[in-house]
């Protein structure tokens, strides 16, 4: 059987190194920088697929720049209505439990009971 001392010593171990692990790909991910790259040219041989892959160095970095801006923006619009939608469900779970376990017992009229 374990004891209680080994659960108490292995979540909260556990939890640190998940949130180690998470700031380390965060500055991985961090370091990464979105700037001009080179342009492939149909003068080596290769044809553009889009239009916008023969324009110059300049407009490719706007436009990713748009694209990362876009897709920041719509996911924390999603992680807002995400959390607004936990943080209803936990506040009604809470004051569920809260009505639930505060009615008093019919057969001992100290204790509370669920209903």
């Amino acid at each position: 059987m374990i004891s209680d001392l080994w659960p108490n010593i292995l979540i909260p171990t556990a939890s640190a190194v998940g949130v180690i692990f998470a700031l380390i790909l965060w500055k991985r991910v961090a370091n990464i920088k979105v700037a001009g790259g080179s342009v492939v040219s149909s003068q080596n041989g290769r044809s553009y697929l889009l239009e916008e892959e023969q324009r110059g160095d300049d407009e490719i970095v706007q436009k990713a720049a748009d694209i990362q801006e876009a897709i920041s923006e719509g996911s924390n619009s999603f992680l807002f209505t995400e959390y607004k939608y936990l943080g209803v469900f936990m506040v009604g779970t809470i004051n569920s439990y809260n009505i639930l376990l505060s009615n008093p017992c019919a057969h001992h009229a100290v204790s509370l009971c669920p209903i």
